[in-house]
């Protein structure tokens, strides 16, 4: 696998990342069931794959949190979009309370 650095981050990534969204959601909008969806993610890490993508609308966050519970937390750059608020005239933004990627980070943080 070639890696490249993303950005100004100074995080080394996969040059192949692992979106989990698309039509079929890593199969589970189409019969595969949530350990062959976590499979996936644990097959594409044993690739060399570290870049992984998620978001609350793809309904896979804690799919791919739970199979990323077992791969140390610097192993993998996880790309999770937050919906995020304006607010006050300084135009801070904030995550939305109770934000459905919570759960990929139950995980990945710890219980």
């Amino acid at each position: 696998m070639h890696y490249i650095t993303l950005g100004r981050t100074g995080l080394r990534v996969s040059v192949a990342g692992l979106g989990t969204g698309g039509f079929s959601r890593m199969g589970l909008k189409t019969g595969k069931t949530e350990d062959e969806a976590a499979r996936l993610v644990l097959d594409a890490v044993e690739l060399g794959v570290n870049f992984i993508d998620t978001a609350p609308p793809y309904g896979t966050e804690g799919v791919v949190g739970r199979a990323l519970k077992s791969v140390p937390r610097d192993k993998v750059v996880v790309a999770a979009a937050a919906v995020a608020r304006r607010r006050g005239r300084k135009g801070r933004l904030l995550p939305r309370a109770g934000a459905a990627n919570d759960t990929l980070f139950d995980y990945l943080v710890g219980d």
